[in-house]
């Protein structure tokens, strides 16, 4: 299959596509604290007005506080990441990669 584009040098895989973001912030996951505090802030537009860029901006530093508060969990109870826990991590990292890139992309523009 020399001759297909999906296996040439430099195609990135189906499975790190990075879909649409969600109007919301991701629902607490099962290894969060139940108590975890989730920003209510509606969209995602930094390259719109002031306030499209506020409400981008708390969403990803909501997102990066759940992740540490995950650590701080992990690092207060004394014992190593559970599988849950790790999946959570990846999954709220991954929505904020993706959030950081449209950031960067849209600020280009």
């Amino acid at each position: 299959m020399k001759g297909s584009s999906f296996y040439g040098k430099g195609n990135s895989s189906p499975l790190k596509q990075e879909g649409p973001i969600n109007k919301q912030n991701p629902k607490l996951q099962k290894s969060e604290n139940p108590d975890t505090w989730i920003y209510p802030g509606k969209g995602f537009n930094p390259g719109g007005n002031r306030d499209q860029k506020f409400t981008a901006n708390e969403r990803i530093g909501d997102l990066e506080d759940r992740i540490s508060f995950i650590n701080e969990d992990v690092h207060s109870s004394g014992k190593p990441k559970t599988k849950q826990q790790k999946k959570d991590q990846e999954f709220l990292q991954r929505e904020v990669d993706i959030m950081k890139k449209r950031r960067s992309n849209s600020k280009k523009k």
